[in-house]
């Protein structure tokens, strides 16, 4: 039996020669509103195959149609040579799911813009039906639109999966070998393709969609997919092809401009050799454990009243606010660390709500007693992973656990901080650099270091160690990368829905949200080091403390330094030597910070010294390790004055419990001798009055007494 060919694809040509006149005039007032039009078919004809085949002429009248004509468009993109009749519309998995006559409506609008050609079909079988061809050059231009590339993330962002498509192969295109340098192939580059490229290694971390490149660069340049793909191809650093990364959780169904993930990251490695250009360094070391015991004395030894909703008043937030230290603007002010502190004590039930108010509870007392590293691992995980301001995206989740592995380098453990697994390849380490203090307030602020120092240059010292500095958001775009290819071997469904991801611009939004992840709650905790130009972040490093947390450096420093130097005004200075975190949180407990600097000054406090031995230290403890630690024997009147107030401290403790009260001394023997009775016995306030545990009023004790002969009465 002989079958009726396919019809061949129509030409734009061929789609303009078979219209009228007055069509082409038509056509033209939609594609070229502001067009001079002159008399003459010719004049029409030539005007419409220049906009008609402008992919972004065709882009923005695309995005001028309504939802269901732009739907039947895209249907008939997906159909063989462009070309199908109405029922062939509604086929197959992909096919239309709205009514017949509405498809045909929506034809018929197309047809009237010039999108498709109407015709009858010559098969005699079919019986004339009309049928619908969109013209070849058009389609060409609009297949990304429509979602028919069918290759996985890999074969598009990874150079050694990639794969070339038939529209590269039919331009001639070859992919070149991944060039040695991506700056110097980024230089050799002809503009505006150059500039592009540039553009979207540094600020999008080697990824634009079309989107975003006409909010960023406006009318011009201008995108041009078969200039860009062409040229990437031929440079050996990317594609352009169309994303649909919906089904991952993502609102990305648009084309997109892509560097392979070994450019990005050669990129990566380039930028971090450079000298890092920057004003100074800060650093929070253990600062806000700091800031959460005095959040808690605050609680402690103050009223902070909270609303029926379980809130702290603005007021009392302030209050607090006003006496902690860590406040670096930009990227921290007191309010927010206020906030952090509460919650972090809230989260781990170091105070509860009591009658309207905060109250501590005896963990907080016992948190006081844990180490650094082991405060700051728990906070981690009540303000970043399951706390009360938890993740906002299961992305972000991934995202933090990937850039734990990236800036801490391969770890012993399987498992980040916040419960992932780490699966993803490890980043190259991101030079061992003596840390120096701040000016003002709280972080430590270190000058701009020489280029040796900066690189920590040694004789034999690996290209990055683990606190090398990642340059602007370069550890964030590597993270987000290596999240994408992560997710396209994962589940979808486990990374589905994400509000803060189900957007455009979501591959931007992911790269910037891990950066201020990084950049604000990491450096509150002191885990990175950062960096500043001016007000801007200059880079990232991970701090000493951080690498003990996420690098290798799991157990801490040892060190002979003596780095104290106690004065006889009782003021402790803090000399730069070595890793002090760890000395500058048990110094906290005594001391208060003065002045921070490349020398930290700290003052020995009355009422501190008197808080720790009611907590239990004793004075010799205290003047031993200040000896333990400084320069020189600590002065006799420090020694002195640390002994009077550790010693002469007035304290009291306040326990609930039953007062018993008896009419004569015998019901107070009996009840001492009574094996049901005695176990409840707190202490015995004088011949008639015992103090019993709370509980004591159960049945059992009752009767006890009652067999005793003694009537309770009330009181």
């Amino acid at each position: 039996m002989n079958r009726t060919p396919l019809p061949q694809p129509l030409t734009l040509r061929k789609h303009l020669d078979g219209c009228t006149v007055d069509e082409l005039r038509e056509f033209l007032r939609f594609w070229g509103p502001h067009e001079k039009t002159r008399k003459g078919r010719g004049h029409l004809v030539s005007a419409l195959r220049r906009l008609m085949a402008d992919e972004n002429v065709v882009y923005g009248k695309v995005e001028l149609l309504s939802e269901k004509v732009r739907t039947v468009l895209m249907a008939l993109l997906r159909k063989t040579h462009y070309t199908a009749d109405l029922a062939a519309l509604f086929r197959g998995i992909e096919g239309l799911e709205i009514e017949h006559y509405e498809a045909e409506a929506a034809l018929t609008a197309l047809a009237r813009r010039g999108f498709v050609r109407s015709s009858r079909t010559p098969d005699v079988a079919a019986f004339g039906r009309s049928i619908y061809a969109i013209p070849k050059q058009m389609a060409m231009v609009m297949r990304g639109l429509a979602g028919t590339d069918n290759r996985s993330l890999p074969q598009l962002f990874v150079h050694a999966d990639f794969e070339l498509t038939a529209v590269h192969a039919r331009s001639g295109d070859t992919l070149a070998d991944l060039p040695r340098s991506v700056n110097d192939a980024t230089a050799a580059l002809t503009e505006p393709v150059s500039t592009i490229v540039e553009t979207v290694l540094h600020n999008h971390g080697g990824i634009l969609t079309r989107r975003e490149f006409g909010d960023l660069f406006g009318a011009s340049p201008r995108w041009n997919t078969a200039l860009f793909s062409s040229a990437l191809a031929e440079a050996g650093l990317g594609t352009v092809a169309h994303l649909d990364l919906r089904n991952k959780g993502l609102g990305i169904d648009d084309d997109a401009l892509i560097l392979f993930s070994e450019a990005v990251e050669r990129y990566v490695a380039e930028l971090r050799e450079r000298e890092l250009e920057h004003d100074r360094v800060v650093c929070t070391h253990g600062t806000f454990q700091s800031d959460i015991r005095t959040t808690f004395e605050i609680v402690r030894d103050t009223t902070v009243k909270v609303s029926k909703e379980g809130q702290v008043y603005k007021a009392a937030v302030a209050r607090i606010a006003d006496q902690l230290r860590i406040h670096v603007p930009p990227l921290l002010d007191r309010r927010d660390t206020a906030d952090a502190a509460l919650a972090v004590l809230r989260g781990l039930r170091l105070i509860v709500v009591s009658d309207g108010v905060l109250a501590p509870t005896d963990a907080g007392v016992a948190w006081m007693e844990k180490t650094l590293v082991e405060k700051v691992e728990a906070s981690y995980r009540v303000l970043l992973t399951d706390g009360v301001r938890t993740l906002r995206s299961k992305h972000l989740r991934r995202l933090q656990a990937i850039a734990e592995q990236s800036i801490g380098g391969a770890a012993e453990s399987s498992t980040t901080l916040n419960g992932e697994t780490r699966d993803d390849a490890p980043a190259e380490a991101p030079s061992a650099e003596t840390r120096e203090r701040t000016p003002e307030g709280t972080p430590a602020e270190i000058p701009a270091e020489t280029p040796d120092e900066r690189n920590g240059a040694e004789a034999g010292a690996a290209p990055h160690s683990a606190r090398d500095w990642w340059p602007g958001m370069t550890l964030a775009w590597l993270t987000r990368n290596r999240h994408l290819l992560a997710i396209t071997r994962d589940d979808a469904e486990t990374v589905r829905g994400a509000s803060l991801s189900n957007t455009p611009v979501a591959l931007t939004e992911l790269g910037r949200a891990i950066h201020e992840r990084i950049v604000h709650d990491w450096f509150r905790l002191g885990l990175v080091d950062v960096a500043l130009r001016g007000d801007e972040v200059a880079g990232v490093r991970l701090s000493r403390l951080g690498e003990r947390i996420l690098g290798e450096a799991a157990e801490e420093p040892a060190s002979d330094a003596r780095p104290l130097i106690v004065n006889p005004d009782y003021e402790v200075l803090v000399l730069p030597e070595g890793d002090v975190d760890d000395l500058l949180h048990d110094l906290d407990r005594i001391a208060v910070q003065e002045r921070a600097g490349e020398v930290m000054h700290y003052r020995l406090d009355q009422k501190r010294i008197e808080r720790v031995c009611v907590d239990g230290d004793v004075t010799a403890d205290l003047l031993a390790w200040l000896n333990q630690h400084a320069r020189s024997p600590v002065p006799q009147n420090v020694v002195y004055s640390v002994q009077s107030w550790g010693t002469g401290v007035r304290s009291a403790t306040m326990e609930p419990g039953i007062l018993l009260r008896a009419s004569d001394e015998g019901v107070i023997q009996a009840a001492q001798h009574d094996d049901r009775i005695r176990p409840w016995i707190a202490a015995i306030v004088d011949e008639t009055t015992l103090f019993l545990k709370p509980g004591a009023d159960r049945p059992e004790v009752v009767q006890a007494l009652r067999a005793l002969g003694v009537y309770l009465r009330e009181s």
